[in-house]
């Protein structure tokens, strides 16, 4: 199957000190050895801890999977998602926006709103980063993400990202990477070609060395 991708382990094999139950020195034999045995190449990558990306620059790694930033601070989002994009491999937002999980937002103490629903997703997406959503109601497998349940589901939220999508999917952007550089505020996109910007409160903005 084309579409599938590779991860090595289910539960994060490297959540730190006490938790760690797989050394970086097997993640990476495993991860090059699933490669090795792919004849059709399928993406392949580990299952990260919170923060920074320890297996961004490896050799057998042919995207990135962070968690997080869980966070309704855009700059932080954005940041985050950044430092953890390697420029030659696609990212996926796989433990990010995960709405009425207990987990990913103990220290909001709080779940997300619908407008910091939609504010992250823009900026993941500006981020050129897939989003993995999720529509939870407690640990990630409850709520319609786990039952998959029509009667559990958030019809705005899943709008307000259907529009997100619908509206990426109508530009070439596939052809687009981060552009933060190029502007004054607001998050950005460039191809060749075009620039996008978003920001989320509107205003004005300034285009760098224009």
């Amino acid at each position: 199957m084309w579409h599938l991708l590779w991860n090595v382990a289910g539960p994060e094999p490297n959540l730190g000190e006490g938790l760690r139950w797989m050394s970086d020195e097997e993640i990476t034999r495993l991860g090059r050895l699933i490669a090795s045995l792919d004849p059709w190449k399928h993406p392949v990558r580990v299952h990260n801890r919170t923060g920074d990306d320890p297996f961004r620059d490896s050799d057998w790694t042919t995207y990135g999977v962070p968690q997080g930033p869980k966070t309704p601070d855009l700059a932080a989002l954005s940041r985050g998602l950044l430092e953890s994009h390697h420029p030659a491999k696609p990212l996926l937002a796989q433990e990010t926006l995960w709405s009425r999980n207990t987990y990913p937002l103990r220290s909001l103490g709080r779940d997300y709103t619908d407008k910091e629903i939609r504010q992250n997703a823009w900026v993941i997406q500006m981020s050129a980063a897939g989003l993995v959503f999720a529509d939870n109601d407690g640990n990630s497998s409850t709520g319609f993400t786990g039952t998959l349940n029509p009667a559990d589901a958030h019809p705005t939220r899943h709008a307000i990202l259907r529009r997100i999508w619908d509206f990426m999917e109508s530009i070439p952007f596939a052809g687009m990477r981060p552009a933060q550089d190029s502007v004054s505020t607001g998050y950005a996109l460039a191809s060749a070609a075009a620039l996008l910007a978003y920001l989320p409160e509107g205003g004005s903005i300034q285009l760098r060395g224009a």
